[in-house]
C-alpha cells in the first residue's frame, strides 16, 4: 500500500512534502526494572496507604500534592512489595517509505524520551504517540527519579525506563526503515 503523506504535512507547513511509499507498521517488546521499594519503606507505605482507606488524609503530615504524591507511592510500593522485578513494554510503530514515522508507546513518556527517539530516527519526519495500546503509567526521565516528582515516584517503573524504550524504539525504527526499498 502507497500512501500520500504530502497534502496533510505540507498542508500546515509541518514539514516539506515527504516522499511516498509502502507503509509498514511493527512491534517490539522491551524489558524494563520495576521501581520496586526498598524494605524499609514498606511500614510507612502501609500507614500512610491504611490512613488513606480509612478517610484519615487529614491526619497525614501531607495536603495538596504532596498528599496526592504520597499516597499514590504508597499504593506503587504496596503492589509492587512482591514483584515483578521488570516489566515487558510494548512499542510500536508505523511507517510510510523512509519519510514518515509514528513511534507508539503505551504509556506516558517524558518529552526527553521523544526528543532523543526523534533526533535519532532514521526518518525524515518522527512523531511520538502516547497511551498507543495501552495506559501503562508515566515513563519518566532519569533525572526525575533524583527530582522526586509525582510521576517517578508512583511511576511502575524504574529509573531505567528512558533508555530501555529510546533503545527499543530506535531499534523498531530501524527494522522499519531497512523494510523499505522503493
Amino acid at each position: 500500500m502507497n500512501c500520500t503523506l504530502q497534502t496533510g504535512f505540507s498542508a500546515v507547513d509541518i514539514t516539506p512534502p515527504l516522499a511516498n511509499g509502502p507503509a509498514r507498521a511493527g512491534a517490539a517488546v522491551v524489558k524494563v526494572a520495576a521501581n520496586s521499594p526498598r524494605p524499609e519503606e514498606l511500614d510507612e507505605a502501609r500507614h500512610i496507604d491504611a490512613m488513606h482507606r480509612a478517610g484519615r488524609d487529614a491526619e497525614l503530615p501531607f495536603s495538596g500534592m504532596e498528599l496526592t504524591t504520597a499516597v499514590a507511592d504508597a499504593e506503587r510500593k504496596l503492589r509492587l512489595e512482591h514483584g515483578p522485578e521488570a516489566f515487558d513494554i510494548r512499542l510500536s510503530a508505523l511507517a510510510i517509505g523512509n519519510s514518515f514515522a509514528l513511534a507508539g508507546y503505551p504509556g506516558e513518556p517524558f518529552n526527553a524520551i521523544g526528543a532523543e527517539v526523534k533526533a535519532a530516527s532514521p526518518f525524515a519526519l518522527t512523531m511520538n504517540a502516547c497511551l498507543v495500546n495501552g495506559a501503562r503509567g508515566y515513563f519518566p526521565f532519569s533525572d526525575a527519579y533524583e527530582q522526586g516528582g509525582y510521576e517517578s515516584r508512583t511511576s511502575d517503573f524504574g529509573p531505567t525506563v528512558a533508555t530501555d524504550l529510546i533503545a527499543g524504539q530506535l531499534a523498531l525504527l530501524r527494522s522499519l526503515a531497512g523494510g523499505c526499498r522503493g
